[in-house]
């Protein structure tokens, strides 16, 4: 008795597609590039930057001749009240959250503590504030130590929006963002440019 035995077909794999992405256009890339190079690291670029800069200064600046000035419940020395208003405001905001329909102007309660610590410390973080802006405004208008003077504007900016102040302070950080990104040029027709000139031994710029 035989047995029959039938064949075995090929077996049946599925087809496995590999999904290919398209390699960068070059083109693209090279503009994308060359864009950002003009906007962030090029000299032509630098007019630009002076007069976002010498804005931003001036707003620093004036804010902070104006804490140095004030006078009452507006000083900033001594036991700095315009300072203990600033964070009794934060403390309105953060009590009243429940009302502000999941949109609190103060949302975290650690940095509600750490205004209640400078607050307590009034006399020190009061006068440090008011010099803080005057320094950045200072340094933005002459272009001297331009990124870091940008960084610390984007330090106070961010503190005055935590603390629930938010008015100018939102595009102030933008701008103050792209001078950091800028820092290569943005103090080009400034300190920043004449520091760099004297440090290669030129006294004019190219």
């Amino acid at each position: 008795m035989s047995t029959i035995v039938e064949p075995l077909g090929a077996l049946h794999r599925p087809d496995r597609t590999t999904t290919v992405r398209a390699p960068a256009d070059p083109v693209q890339t090279d503009r994308l590039s060359g864009l950002l190079d003009l906007v962030f690291r090029s000299r032509m670029a630098a007019p630009v930057w002076l007069v976002v800069r010498v804005w931003l200064g001036y707003e620093w600046l004036s804010a902070g001749m104006e804490k140095l000035y004030a006078h009452g419940a507006a000083s900033w020395f001594g036991h700095a009240p315009a300072l203990a208003g600033f964070v009794h405001g934060a403390d309105a905001a953060w009590a009243n959250r429940a009302k502000a329909f999941g949109h609190p102007a103060v949302h975290y309660a650690w940095f509600l503590n750490f205004l209640h610590f400078v607050a307590g410390h009034g006399a020190l973080f009061g006068p440090l504030v008011v010099f803080s802006e005057i320094l950045i405004g200072v340094g933005l208008i002459t272009g001297t130590c331009t990124r870091w003077a940008a960084i610390g504007a984007v330090a106070l900016n961010l503190m005055y929006i935590c603390g629930g102040s938010a008015g100018v302070n939102g595009v102030f950080l933008v701008a103050e963002v792209l001078l950091i990104g800028a820092w290569r040029v943005a103090g080009h027709f400034g300190g920043d440019g004449l520091i760099r000139n004297l440090r290669h031994g030129q006294l004019q710029y190219k």
